[in-house]
């Protein structure tokens, strides 16, 4: 079955731990269009020391605005991919 899988990639602030409370209780309740099939962090060293969380969703549908609304006012990484598994 075809699906879109969808990866942003944001700065560890705290409005995106608000927005991943948000998500984790939209998943928990049953509410949202989409799968977390992903969520990692990692942390960059360097003059500052800066944490950035990976966030991997997929559906079976286009939800391009719905995420892209979900994370406003973040400064985010978007990328969608349209992928359809091959049976080997």
């Amino acid at each position: 079955m075809n699906y879109f899988e969808y990866t942003v990639e944001v700065e560890v602030t705290e409005d995106v731990e608000k927005k991943t409370k948000i998500l984790f209780d939209m998943i928990k309740d049953g509410i949202n269009p989409f799968y977390l099939y992903k969520m990692s962090d990692e942390t960059i060293e360097g003059d500052e020391k800066k944490k950035n969380r990976t966030f991997t969703l997929t559906s079976l549908s286009n939800i391009n605005q719905i995420i892209i609304h979900f994370f406003s006012g973040i400064c985010a990484k978007f990328h969608c991919f349209y992928k359809t598994p091959v049976i080997m």
